[in-house]
This record gives structure tokens, C-alpha cells and sequence, in this order.
């Protein structure tokens, strides 16, 4: 997404040349794992939430653009954030920053509300204990009638990751197991969950750090040898990793990433056409299909792939 002060807040922001005008309304629609790029200028900053996304890095925001050369590059471009509390600074000079704090009356709010916010993103980095959901909280999180039953931190990853961007879930047909697939910065995860309150790392496949991945699944039965093979297919916005596609065949005991050459290096997300989302099985009785949306080739548009051989998504 693109904001300039000049611009107008109005649709999804995503043409450079026609750009949002104020932070507060990009940060409204860009979604899990989204872009932000701002060209110089001025922009009041005055909800406590959208400090947060400014300098917990959920996130991507960078300042410094030029919006006549369409936010090609960070041209140096002074761009002021008002209101900011003056201790993260430092931390958004970074990004291509200048803070300037000139109303008192709110930076005292913004400050308190902003640190709590914080406080609870560096809870979520050490692990939380089981707790039930008590009046709309659980360990200082916030919750509504769902309790908290297990906690994976970061830092309990094998591949150590930063930073999360999306997760999906699935029963293996062959064992009746739970698993979930998480897409991290550095790669994708999978965890056995049958026993919700020890999960359990099976596998880690690496990637290029990316603030976002996308992942569905699909299982078939294999009449040769009477067992469902299973497979994850994860695309990446903001790298060359392209459509991984991930072997969950052999679970519980590993995962492995199929050889598989992906046509486009990038997309935003993909989608199992006519699946059932909890079995990852076709609805139709014949071969799965994908769906990728927003890949850097075909201008972004609509690819789908057969599941004929769901190893090798072939493009249709």
C-alpha cells in the first residue's frame, strides 16, 4: 500500500500512483503480513494501535519514498510523524522516520496504551502458561470465551524465526492426528497438536525471510498403496521463493519439501478450490486445483493449477 500526503483515502491504496493520504486509514485495511510505503510529508499519528503496527514491526511500514517517482525506492524524502511518542524515535529513524511530538495532551495516553501493547507482544515472545479466559482476559491477553490451552513461543522454534505471519490446520486421514502449518519470516513450520497442551515441532522447512506466507493443503488416497498423501503448498509475498510445495506424507515422524520448480517467484495467496478445509479432500471427487491470487507474473491475476499430480501443481 502506498500513502502520500497529496493522496486521497479512498479504496484499497495499492496503485502508486494513486495513493492513500493519512497512515491511520492504510493501517486500517493492510492486513496480516502487509506493506506500507510513505512518501515525505506529514502524518499525525494519534490511535495507540496504529503506534503499535509502526514500531512492532506486525507491519511493514517504511517512510522516505517519493510519490512522483511511484515509491520505486527510498529517495531520502523527509517524512514526520506526529504525535509519536518521542521514545521510539530511534527506532523509527530506522525506517525512514522523523518524529516530532508537539500534543501533550494525547502523547500521554498514546504512551501508555502503546507500551501495554508492547508488553504484550514481549509476553507472547517467552510463552504464556494454560489459563482459562476470565472476564474478556487471559495472562493480560485479550479473549473472548475461548481459553488458552497451549502456547508455542518464537524462541521454542527450531529455526528461531522473528516473526509469524499465518497458520492453517489439518487432520492427517492416515492417523486421525491434528496438526497446524505455520508460515514463519525464514520458512514454514509443522506441529502435531493431537495432544492440544504439548505440541509438538515435526518439521521445519527453510525460505527467504518474508513478512508473509499463505498455506493450504490437499490429500488424496494412493490406490497402490492404500495410504492419503498429504501436502502443504505455501506462497510468499515479498521474495523469489515462489509455490513451495511440502511433503506431509510421512507424519507423524518428518516433512520434506517436494522437488518442485515454481513458475512465478511471488504471489499473496493461495487457495484450494472445491477442498474441504479441515480434510484438505476434494468436494467434487476429481482432481484438486489451486488457486493463486496476486503473483508477480499475468499482472497479478487469477493462475490455477491442477492436483492431477499434487506433488507437481501443473499450471492450467
Amino acid at each position: 500500500m502506498f500513502v502520500a500526503d497529496q493522496g486521497i483515502d479512498s479504496g484499497r491504496c495499492h496503485d502508486p500512483a494513486a495513493p492513500c493520504r493519512t497512515l491511520a486509514y492504510a493501517l486500517d485495511r493492510v492486513g496480516k503480513g502487509g506493506q506500507i510505503r510513505v512518501a515525505g510529508g506529514q502524518y499525525e499519528v494519534s490511535d495507540p494501535v496504529d503506534v503499535f503496527h509502526l514500531v512492532s514491526g506486525v507491519v511493514d511500514v517504511q517512510g522516505g519514498y517519493d510519490s512522483e517517482s511511484l515509491f520505486v525506492e527510498p529517495s531520502g524524502q523527509s517524512t514526520t510523524l506526529i504525535g509519536v511518542p518521542p521514545e521510539y524515535r530511534a527506532q523509527l529513524a530506522e525506517r525512514g522516520f522523523r518524529v516530532v511530538v508537539d500534543r501533550k495532551g494525547l502523547e500521554i495516553g498514546t504512551r501508555e496504551k502503546t507500551r501495554e501493547l508492547i508488553a504484550q507482544k514481549s509476553r507472547l515472545q517467552v510463552g504464556l502458561k494454560t489459563d482459562p479466559c476470565v472476564g474478556g482476559s487471559v495472562n493480560g491477553m485479550a479473549c473472548n470465551e475461548v481459553d488458552l490451552v497451549s502456547h508455542l513461543p518464537l524462541s521454542s522454534v527450531s529455526a528461531r524465526p522473528s516473526a509469524a505471519a499465518d497458520i492453517w490446520g489439518f487432520v492427517d486421514l492416515n492417523s486421525g492426528r491434528e496438526y497446524v502449518i505455520v508460515g514463519f519470516r525464514t520458512g514454514t513450520g509443522v506441529f502435531d497438536v493431537s495432544d492440544p497442551e504439548n505440541p509438538r515441532e515435526v518439521g521445519f522447512v527453510d525460505g527467504q525471510a518474508t513478512v508473509w506466507r499463505d498455506i493450504k493443503v490437499y490429500q488424496e488416497l494412493d490406490g497402490n498403496s492404500g495410504r492419503w498423501r498429504a501436502y502443504a503448498y505455501v506462497t510468499t509475498d515479498g521474495s523469489t521463493d515462489g509455490l513451495f510445495v511440502i511433503d506431509l506424507t510421512d507424519l507423524p515422524h518428518r516433512i520434506s519439501r517436494a522437488n518442485y520448480a515454481s513458475d512465478f517467484s511471488a504471489a499473496h495467496n493461495v487457495y484450494a478450490a472445491n477442498t474441504d478445509f479441515g480434510t484438505g479432500l476434494s468436494q467434487t471427487g476429481s482432481a484438486g486445483r489451486l488457486i493463486i491470487a496476486g503473483s508477480d507474473i499475468s499482472v497479478g491475476g487469477y493462475r490455477s493449477y491442477s492436483l492431477a499430480d499434487p506433488a507437481r501443481p501443473a499450471f492450467l
